[in-house]
């Protein structure tokens, strides 16, 4: 497929708003592409204090909405809220029920099984909730949608109060009354929120009217998980509550999200909204899938330490499951599409897959080929039916593409991204075949094009912490404000070396006479040459204190010939031993010492293998585990003289790699709650990246620790349950750690003139 990239180069911009950003062009053009297009609107963007927040007066219906809810519970009638089985369902759900236990009502709660009730209202359930006397029903995150389910409260004799965000349907359901920000205008800054969204205004709305004002803040603790897990855009209200909300998180009094966050391995005091959507939210999302989200809701309900810790536990342990039963699938259906064309849209079925999280594994295929997926499964408890769920790329609409299969269809829904649908097994040939000819025809007609939006094109030397600092005043970043992608072309790639399982990439880049350090989750090693058009983001690499600029590799869109070797000149001096042998280190200056191990070095500046900046001298306290660490190093600093001041006791440590290991984990798991870096554990201990992720395979598979992948280079330690069992990884580990120590012996055994001579070919190592 060709990649392309979609860039403005020449953007006019007005007086007013780079006066805004003190005549920063880039940070202007930024604000300017994310819709801020008024001096009032620029000034709420970057200052909270600035923004006039929503009033809940202000949406269509509330006062009659709150007169309906405090008459019901003045008459002690029964209220049930029922909301969905996502996070935006189930923090709405939290939000009602804590509003209205403030506010004296009987309430309870209903949230539907994914399995045998689906999304929204039931027709069952709902005739359940009339024998048991409810009068009045309040959904939230669904509702707008289920006409005949409303019709069926009403005629049972129970008021409906309905409180949604999804798009407004043809024809409204006939409740008593509907809350929705449809009914604002598009524009309106409170337009897109989240279900949640609508039930925090409801709440403040009640809140303020009965005298409890206090309260309306501590809900904007789940809100703010909505808001993230439910990927609504981030601008207007949606921005402001989450700006207040991650604040509040960040010393929360829920204890049932301060437990979910110990066992994600999030310190509260540093949350962002990072962590609330690729820890926080895929928990709670996950008992949803696999079992019943009633769990969630309890966990953060729970008003007793030991039954949040408790249900914490239980969502973690079930989020697990989700992910093994993920990976699964995904090599199952990569099995499946092998020999396939690369540009064929993907729809597949096995009987067993788990109905719950077919619609993760699309979109994981999606992502990784570039092409609508569809995954289908038999149904739970649905004899002969078949359900899935899909997931698209754009330019193409998956809802509207399955409305032309819908004779062969018991039910769909969705929307261009993303879609749901169930069919009897009979037709799941005919069904397969149909959707693949759609969706192709759609994919020849996009041809083999992919357009990558980036923000600017740069240089390196625009590239500094300075500028990382600016960008970060547009945080929090997610959907409608995406993290800011950038574009250099005509980039060299110095050195690259594969490290973590082998799938990922650390590169030294250089553009201009600019060198960077940048590294490429799932890099792919056969579209690096000498020269690359680069699309990457910024983040920072942070180290005791230190703090450093690194490229995150999106893309790379054209390479030329081979891989550039390079070679530089500088002077190594012997000085391995030296302590042993009564020698001193030399009196140096523009020098870095090169340090990795649990000891704290007396020398400074120390940098590890991920730090490093220009220098004239370069000093190795000890050896690097490897050629390709030591060549990224010296390729990085491009130093003039390299000093060796390691020393035997290096070997006599290494022996001891898996006691270290085992120190720092414990420390890791009573200090910081588990979380860690592999980059963290690989410095303290002074061993390749892959050696760390084989040696913490080993320990889990002995019972001795628990380990959990959030992203690529992030880990989760925990003090393992399990007897002993034998390793499958014993010989694996063996082998890296004798490779690691062959490399060290060579190094100090061997003249000083060959290591150079062997460093400098970094190409042809």
């Amino acid at each position: 497929m060709e990649l392309k990239v979609d860039y403005q180069e020449q953007v006019e911009l007005p007086d007013w708003l780079l006066t805004g950003v003190d005549g920063n062009h880039l940070l202007a053009k930024l604000l300017w592409r994310r819709g801020i297009d008024s001096q009032q609107r620029l000034e709420e963007f970057l200052n909270l204090e600035k923004y006039t927040p929503t009033d809940p007066w202000q949406f269509s219906q509330m006062e009659e909405a709150v007169e309906l809810v405090l008459s019901v519970v003045e008459a002690k009638g029964k209220i049930t809220v029922y909301g969905d089985y996502d996070v935006d369902g189930v923090t709405s759900t939290v939000i009602l029920v804590t509003m209205l236990e403030a506010v004296g009502a009987n309430v309870d709660y209903h949230i539907p099984d994914r399995f045998t009730e689906g999304y929204g209202m039931d027709q069952g359930v709902i005739k359940q909730l009339a024998e048991a006397g409810v009068d009045l029903i309040i959904t939230c995150d669904c509702g707008i949608s289920n006409y005949d389910e409303v019709a069926l409260a009403k005629e049972l004799g129970m008021k409906v109060l309905v409180t949604d965000h999804h798009d407004l349907p043809d024809r409204l359901p006939k409740a008593d009354l509907i809350l929705t920000p449809k009914f604002l205008a598009t524009e309106h800054p409170a337009y897109n929120l989240p279900g949640a969204g609508m039930a925090y205004f409801l709440a403040q709305a009640l809140l303020t009217t009965t005298g409890q004002k206090k309260l309306v803040k501590r809900l904007l603790d789940p809100l703010a998980l909505a808001i993230v897990a439910d990927v609504v855009p981030l601008y207007g209200e949606n921005r402001y509550l989450l700006k207040k909300g991650l604040a509040s998180l960040q010393g929360t009094d829920w204890i049932g999200i301060e437990e979910l966050c110990k066992v994600s391995g999030i310190t509260l005091e540093q949350l962002t909204e990072e962590d609330i959507g690729f820890r926080i939210g895929p928990r709670i999302n996950a008992v949803g899938r696999m079992a019943s989200a009633n769990s969630a809701v309890e966990l953060l309900l729970a008003k007793e330490l030991a039954t949040a810790q408790r249900l914490a536990a239980k969502l973690d342990q079930i989020n697990q499951q989700r992910k093994e039963l993920s990976q699964q699938m995904e090599l199952d259906a990569v099995e499946m599409i092998e020999g396939q064309k690369e540009i064929e849209p993907f729809v597949l079925y096995q009987p067993d897959w788990h109905q719950g999280i077919v619609g993760i594994g699309a979109g994981r295929l999606t992502e990784k080929f570039t092409v609508p997926t569809i995954l289908l499964c038999d149904k739970r408890d649905g004899e002969g039916v078949v359900t899935g769920s899909g997931r698209s790329i754009p330019g193409i609409h998956l809802r509207d593409l399955l409305t032309e299969c819908q004779d062969l269809l018991l039910s769909f829904g969705g929307h261009s991204g993303a879609a749901g649908l169930s069919l009897k097994r009979e037709n799941l040939e005919q069904f397969s075949n149909e959707m693949k000819r759609l969706l192709q025809v759609k994919l020849d007609k996009l041809g083999r094009k992919r357009i990558i939006e980036v923000d600017a094109k740069l240089d390196f030397s625009q590239l500094n912490l300075g500028l990382y600092q600016k960008l970060m005043k547009l945080a929090p970043f997610g959907a409608g404000n995406p993290k800011p992608i950038f574009y250099t072309p005509g980039v060299e790639v110095v050195h690259s070396r594969a490290f973590g399982d082998g799938k990922h990439l650390r590169l030294v880049l250089e553009e201009q006479g600019e060198r960077r350090s940048a590294v490429w989750w799932r890099g792919q090693q056969e579209k690096l040459g000498d020269e690359v058009d680069l699309v990457y983001s910024l983040q920072i690499n942070e180290w005791q204190g230190k703090r450093e600029l690194q490229l995150v590799v999106e893309e790379v869109l054209k390479s030329q010939a081979e891989e550039v070797t390079e070679e530089f000149d500088c002077e190594f001096e012997d000085y391995r031993n030296w302590q042993e042998l009564g020698r001193k280190l030399p009196k140096l200056t523009e020098q870095l010492y090169y340090y990795e191990g649990v000891e704290t070095s007396s020398f400074s500046p120390t940098i590890n293998r991920y730090q490093g900046q220009q220098a004239k001298v370069v000093v190795f306290l000890s050896c690097p585990p490897s050629l390709k660490i030591m060549q990224e190093l010296l390729f990085k600093i491009r130093p003039q003289r390299v000093l060796l001041a390691y020393s035997d006791l290096e070997l006599r440590a290494g022996k001891l790699f898996l006691r270290q290991l085992l120190g720092v984990i414990k420390k890791v798991i009573t200090e910081q709650g588990g979380r860690v870096r592999i980059e963290t554990l690989a410095t303290l201990t002074g061993e390749e990246e892959g050696a760390i992720l084989v040696a913490l395979k080993h320990l889990q598979a002995q019972g001795m620790i628990e380990l959990e992948f959030v992203g690529p280079a992030n880990i989760l330690l925990k003090k393992g349950r399990k007897q002993k069992k034998n390793s499958p990884y014993q010989t694996s580990l063996k082998s890296r750690l004798e490779e690691s120590r062959a490399f060290r012996r060579y190094m100090l055994d061997q003249n000083v003139a060959v290591i150079k001579k062997l460093i400098m070919k970094a190409g042809d190592s």
